[in-house]
């Protein structure tokens, strides 16, 4: 009789926190009231919902002192650790609450380490980071939208973090599409390097002639004229220049016209390029 009429003075030393919201105070009130009639599980319960609207040290302290006069040890240790990690004891409750958990042998301890409420099964949820002192063996945890089974048989933390959002690297932007005035200043240049190439293979044409003629003056001479020896070199050498610088700017020309206007039809005709059209 003289613990259970110390454990309700302590327990209405919490009643002022409680009346700041109705519904706590309505819980608080019932939870006093069963904990007077022996129903020292639902008293319990009824103060860990009133903390749930009131966050108080006190109210959690109570709960561990139903939790104990109703005998599940287990929930009493709990809820005393739980009390002192919130703060707000009296210097009695604290004593006593330092007295009940001064020896954790008998349990192991689970940090749970994340963001928002966390619970394990049987016990009431808190906010997270929160440590809850269990019986060794699976427990069903819940984080959020997270559950799982964890195996604990010692004291260990458990760390649901949300993963790290990994940003993705940022790559360069891709070059604008050519513009309508790019895309004929490239199909101008091609047909420019294509008129030029034209030019070069007629002149190749023309010098390549004059070199027949003096390599014939050669041979006409008995290979003795010099001068026409040096002169059918020069000119095929010339000739053989030109000839490459034609073939080179047709080469070029030719994809820069195809860029320029996918849908022009190039026809390659004897030493130059011509085109039909662009439709």
């Amino acid at each position: 009789m003289a613990r259970s009429a110390i454990a309700l003075i302590m327990l209405l030393w919490s009643a002022p926190l409680a009346a700041q919201n109705d519904e706590a105070s309505q819980l608080f009130r019932a939870a006093v009231a069963a904990h007077a009639q022996g129903d020292f599980a639902a008293a319990a319960r009824a103060f860990e919902a009133a903390h749930a609207l009131v966050p108080s040290g006190a109210a959690i302290y109570n709960a561990a002192v139903s939790w104990d006069a109703g005998g599940n040890r287990g929930r009493a240790v709990d809820a005393f650790a739980w009390s002192l990690s919130i703060g707000g004891l009296s210097d009695e409750q604290r004593a006593r609450a330092e007295e009940a958990t001064a020896d954790l042998s008998a349990y192991v301890v689970l940090e749970v380490r994340g963001r928002g409420r966390v619970a394990v099964e049987g016990r009431a949820s808190r906010d997270a980071p929160a440590r809850f002192v269990l019986a060794a063996g699976a427990h069903q945890v819940t984080l959020g939208d997270r559950r799982e089974a964890v195996l604990v048989r010692e004291s260990r933390v458990l760390d649901w973090h949300p993963p790290p959002v990994v940003e993705a690297p940022e790559h360069p932007a891709p070059p604008p599409p050519p513009t309508e005035e790019g895309r004929s200043a490239v199909w101008g240049a091609g047909w420019g390097l294509v008129a030029a190439g034209s030019a070069l293979g007629i002149s190749a044409a023309v010098v390549g002639s004059r070199a027949l003629r003096a390599r014939d003056d050669f041979v006409d001479s008995a290979r003795e004229d010099r001068n026409a020896r040096d002169r059918a070199k020069r000119l095929r050498g010339l000739t053989n220049g030109l000839a490459f610088g034609g073939l080179a700017a047709g080469l070029v020309g030719i994809p820069l016209i195809i860029r320029g206007r996918h849908r022009t039809e190039v026809v390659v005709t004897g030493l130059g390029v011509r085109a039909q059209g662009a439709f």
